[in-house]
């Protein structure tokens, strides 16, 4: 975590050192680098190296991008206990599917990409815009309302993590909300990204659990062949997991991002979309750790039997896990979950806000100041408080977290719809960038498939 700072600092001071200071070619697209528009001193020090012989410019991996946030958002608190609660009551058999998940996953995030460089414009601006402000509205209600539900999640999760250490649910609210509202005020968007990402290195903490489950081999691969797909209850968690892995929030959050970051066409785009593809490998990973654990503990010591109860509290998952595990596995558990929850935060509460600002027509941008953009930081407010205050309601939270994931494969259709077809249009990319032959027939395939199973599995739960 610490290096992920310094380097990001660092890396930075070079690339304002190279702008002053060096005419060099750019080795990815020949052309002079004083002529070569960067949206930032932190997108261009990706690209900046010191040598012997001076600086050069070259790709290199980025410190930190709206990829990689997303994707790390994508494993928080509510999509870790869907997983726990997977490998609870089933075992290893959901495993498979997990993998499966990261291919649709950055298909459709790397999308977003595209149309936020080529357009300048959100998820929701851009369906306003092409389609009508009538659905633009509606998927921006939609989308506000699992963004508040998600957020109440992430509040629950963090208020377990701080019962665990005796602090009350009231100051733990009070802590995470003041501390988002202040990540936002830094004036750059490079700044929110890095500290969100901070946060979310904490969700590697679950692979030392993993490891000290133990996990069988040979059970995995009996969990692979052995699919109970005519179980009931076996097909509301795979709707849950696909809602879990597909949620639509990420979709508005990374394009949204990719505009406020100012992310340009070339070897910016290209490398967005590069961590974006790892983003998918590691979150998948990350719930897959998560799974391992709870399968290699509870599953193992209750015989088996796919009937056990189920999680009820945020709590219950972490004791339960960590009464095999010992001590240690609390402490990384604890972590882990606040890693997750936090950045799980930072993300939907900003896909809400630029969202509603997209539609409304209000400036709204995290390089804005509170006197720029009130209405942007008053939403912000508003939507944190709202949040805090139903997270210390009295009710079942994993019924919560499990009731979200499920509304998020019966709305992902209309989401991927949309994508597709902003996509395909020619108005709206172009042709180097759009979704063509081959490549437009397998996405709308993985995109049919995902919308499908979900809408199936959501179906044969509600009858």
């Amino acid at each position: 975590t610490v290096s992920v700072l310094y380097w990001g600092k660092k890396k930075k001071t070079i690339a304002h050192k190279a702008m002053k200071t060096c005419d060099v070619e750019n080795a990815y697209e020949g052309t002079p680098l004083e002529n070569k528009s960067f949206s930032s001193a932190d997108s261009m020090a990706s690209s900046v190296a010191v040598t012997k012989h001076g600086v050069k410019v070259e790709m290199g991996c980025p410190v930190s991008g709206p990829g990689l946030v997303v994707m790390l958002a994508d494993s928080d608190a509510g999509s870790l206990i869907i997983a726990a609660q997977s490998g609870k009551v089933w075992g290893y058999t959901l495993v498979p599917l997990q993998l499966i998940l990261a291919l649709p996953l950055y298909m459709a995030q790397e999308l977003t990409v595209r149309l936020g460089t080529c357009t300048e414009m959100g998820f929701a601006k851009l369906v306003s815009t092409y389609y009508g402000k009538f659905w633009g509205a509606l998927i921006c209600c939609v989308l506000c309302c699992i963004c508040i539900g998600a957020l109440i999640s992430e509040y629950t999760a963090i208020i377990g993590v701080g019962s665990m250490v005796g602090i009350p649910p009231v100051v733990s609210c009070a802590l995470v909300s003041t501390g988002l509202f202040f990540i936002t005020l830094q004036g750059n968007y490079e700044e929110v990204e890095r500290k969100a990402l901070v946060l979310g290195c904490f969700e590697f903490a679950f692979f030392i659990t993993m490891l000290l489950a133990a996990p069988s081999p040979r059970e995995l691969v009996e969990g692979v062949v052995n699919v109970p797909y005519k179980n009931k209850d076996f097909q509301i968690l795979v709707a849950a997991n696909i809602g879990a892995v597909m949620q639509p929030w990420m979709i508005f959050y990374q394009q949204s991002a990719v505009v406020d970051k100012g992310t340009k066409k070339g070897m910016e785009m290209d490398r967005a979309r590069h961590e974006t593809k790892w983003g998918a490998f590691i979150t998948q990973m990350v719930a897959i750790a998560v799974m391992l654990t709870a399968a290699g503990t509870v599953w193992n010591h209750d015989n088996r039997n796919p009937d056990v109860r189920g999680f009820e509290t945020v709590q219950e998952v972490s004791s339960t896990l960590t009464s095999y595990l010992g001590v240690t596995g609390e402490v990384l558990f604890a972590f882990g979950f606040f890693g997750s929850a936090a950045i799980g935060a930072v993300v939907v509460s900003l896909t809400a806000v630029w969202s509603i600002s997209e539609i409304s027509g209000w400036h709204g941008s995290l390089k804005s100041s509170c006197s720029e953009a009130p209405m942007f930081y008053t939403t912000f407010a508003c939507i944190l408080i709202f949040s805090s205050y139903a997270a210390l309601a009295d009710f079942n939270h994993i019924v919560l977290n499990v009731g979200i994931q499920v509304l998020n494969a019966l709305l992902l259709p209309l989401i991927l719809g949309f994508l597709y077809l902003m996509s395909t249009h020619p108005h709206i990319l172009p042709k180097e960038h759009r979704l063509t032959g081959v490549t437009r027939v397998v996405y709308a395939i993985s995109f049919t498939l995902c919308s499908g199973i979900g809408m199936w599995c959501c179906l044969a739960m509600l009858s």
